[in-house]
């Protein structure tokens, strides 16, 4: 249907982004070209239609959705019928701001006792009436000994010695996963925390889901922390930075981590812009 090949396709809320090494084109869905003069990589932005905020006044501007795209060096977004913004309309701003809250009621901690640390997952009822809580336990699951390391978490949160911390997750759901950082050594690694689908055969008294951990970054770095709006974890050592997924080490004197292009800073003071797929420009 395009007339071009491509290594990667990105298909997402009407737009198609077609890469081959440094060639980029964006497509709407008539299969128009809308690739403006310039375009070094660009991605579908998420979308917030769901968001009643976003769109309470729909006739402030004609497309819901938007492209994001590196063009000769500058960020700029991209409209379904063409058109190049240099930034988005204030009323998605906001949606953006606001997007993400969860309210589902199944509860995933990490607590400890006098030898380990445990995950305890529990379902929770809310009364409006009485605005009181009931609990069920579902499972629980030791994880580390309480010697093993001097303080874990969820990456989401900062790092806590002896505090509990929950996130929120749908045991019924397969597939999920987050992250937990390790202190040892005043040093922080990285685990990635998986929720998958047991052997349950013909006992129904165990849980739909298991909590599997897999290391993911050593215990080197002096700092692990999760970028707050976008899906980037960035890890540092020796005053250099990474991000966990786009490099194997740490390799930039300064980063400003976005969701889908993040500036940087090399130590030989180049600067240039690194995608969310790992990608690197530097400045000419």
């Amino acid at each position: 249907m395009i007339n071009k090949k491509f290594d990667t396709i990105i298909i997402n809320n009407g737009f198609i982004v077609g890469r081959k090494k440094h060639l980029t084109n964006i497509y709407n869905y008539n299969l128009e070209n809308i690739s403006p003069k310039g375009i070094q990589s660009a991605f579908p932005m998420k979308s917030y239609r769901h968001n009643p905020i976003a769109f309470v006044n729909e006739k402030s501007y004609k497309d819901k959705d938007y492209a994001i795209a590196l063009v000769n060096n500058k960020i700029n977004y991209i409209t379904k019928n063409g058109s190049v913004l240099m930034q988005l309309p204030e009323i998605v701003r906001t949606a953006i701001d606001d997007y993400g809250r969860d309210n589902r009621s199944r509860y995933i901690s990490i607590m400890q006792d006098s030898v380990y640390y445990y995950f305890n997952v529990e379902r929770r009822k809310f009364n409006d009436e009485d605005n009181e809580t009931a609990t069920t336990s579902i499972f629980k699951k030791n994880i580390f000994q309480l010697d093993e390391y001097q303080s874990i978490n969820f990456l989401s949160h900062k790092m806590l010695k002896n505090d509990k911390f929950e996130k929120i997750w749908d045991f019924n759901d397969t597939n999920i996963s987050d992250y937990i950082v390790v202190q040892k050594n005043n040093k922080f690694g990285l685990f990635l925390i998986e929720s998958k689908p047991t052997e349950r055969g013909n006992n129904v008294s165990m849980p739909i889901n298991d909590i599997v951990l897999t290391k993911v970054l050593p215990i080197e770095f002096d700092e692990i922390i999760r970028i707050i709006g976008t899906d980037h974890i960035l890890f540092s050592k020796n005053n250099l930075y990474g991000v966990y997924g786009l490099n194997e080490s740490v390799k930039y004197k300064k980063i400003e981590v976005s969701e889908y292009f993040s500036r940087f800073q090399l130590p030989n003071g180049q600067k240039g812009w690194l995608d969310k797929l790992g990608n690197e420009f530097i400045d000419k």
